[in-house]
């Protein structure tokens, strides 16, 4: 328990009613989750710093962002999204695992088809793209948009992944993608084979051909300085720790990121990120040989501890991160930490054994007449 400050202000009686300067009354330093920033009608960029070096990991080319539950990874999700909502230089979709019926899009490729996990990750990724370009301004007149547009349009229901399971009640098992915008756009993207089939195929045989459309347009010169960021997160729900199924589908997914992170998308700007919880990260140890160097190249740990020595408690990350948000909070409140330290503003006492098996009646009394 903390025994919080009223900043300057006198002692006040319980049923005072009139108060002689101001109190933290009304401070807001956040939710517990990030995903309830936007519920109290905050905005992480205004606060958000990147004490983890997240941003400068994923330009190293890093694309598995790993950590513990509630070590930061769904807030930097916010940030990312929040700051793309501001600005025309970052584009970013988050995919989650709750929101994908994945395993009604399986069902939907025929049983003789192998890697059909691969697949389907494939596929989201692409349509997720797909949506980034329709949704830059930018790029409105720029060649083959009206034809990505249009392709789009009448396949909505199948490029928007959330929506399979209602297209999926009421189309063939095979849901069928219709491409002629694409194909008369760029033709050398089909193959023979797909040119003939009347301009509908199921989205399965079409995926290396939206690859090559999607692959020329995010290498126009005018995407250069643009960020176009596709994430996964809250893969962890629902996913069974003993279920090496469930494993192996999820080293599906990060080949397959890897893949379009170094191969398909080797630019710095364009990049597939994957959240991981640690202990999930750490149980596909001996489901795939390439795991550990895959991992090994391209994860990236979030730590929020820092050991050793000289490491001042004042300068520790947390330490950093609480003030900050301890500050704003109070600026919004009228209250100027005029460069004092924050924390040791509202906080009274922040050693563990001041409350030590303190009990809670004579605490009030003693804090609270």
């Amino acid at each position: 328990m903390l025994n919080f400050k009223k900043l300057y202000m006198p002692f006040i009686k319980k049923n005072q009613v009139v108060y002689d300067g101001k109190t933290t009354r009304g401070l807001y330093i956040g939710k517990v989750e990030a995903e309830g920033e936007t519920l109290q009608g905050q905005s992480l960029t205004e606060y958000f710093e990147d004490y983890l070096e997240i941003g400068n990991a994923i330009s190293e080319d890093k694309f598995l962002i790993v950590g513990r539950k509630g070590v930061g990874k769904s807030a930097y999700v916010k940030y990312l999204c929040d700051h793309s909502s501001f600005e025309n230089e970052m584009f970013c979709n988050v995919v989650k695992s709750n929101n994908i019926y994945l395993h009604k899009i399986i069902q939907s490729i025929p049983p003789e088809i192998e890697n059909k996990y691969a697949i389907t990750y494939e596929w989201i990724i692409l349509t997720e793209f797909v949506k980034l370009l329709l949704s830059n301004p930018d790029l409105k007149y720029a060649d083959g948009y009206d034809a990505l547009m249009k392709f789009e349009e009448k396949n909505s229901g199948i490029v928007n992944v959330d929506k399979w399971m209602s297209v999926a009640s009421t189309e063939t098992a095979s849901l069928d993608v219709h491409f002629y915008e694409l194909m008369k756009w760029l033709p050398i993207a089909f193959s023979k084979q797909i040119q003939n089939s009347q301009s509908k195929a199921p989205f399965y045989k079409i995926i290396p051909s939206l690859r090559d459309v999607v692959v020329k347009m995010l290498g126009y010169d005018l995407n250069k300085e643009i960020n176009y960021i596709v994430l996964f997160d809250d893969l962890d729900v629902d996913f069974k720790l003993s279920n090496d199924q469930q494993k192996k589908e999820l080293m599906d997914l990060i080949r397959i990121a890897r893949d379009y992170n170094t191969k398909y998308f080797p630019n710095q700007n364009i990049k597939v990120i994957l959240m991981l919880r640690d202990d999930i990260a750490m149980q596909l140890d001996g489901i795939a040989s390439d795991k550990s160097k895959i991992f090994g190249s391209y994860e990236h740990k979030l730590q929020w501890y820092q050991t050793g020595i000289g490491v001042s408690e004042e300068y520790c990350l947390l330490r950093r991160f609480i003030n900050k948000r301890i500050e704003i909070g109070l600026k919004k409140i009228g209250i100027d930490t005029d460069g004092r330290d924050p924390w040791s503003l509202l906080v009274v006492n922040d050693d563990p054994e001041y409350y030590y098996l303190e009990p809670a009646s004579n605490y009030q009394k003693q804090n609270h007449p």
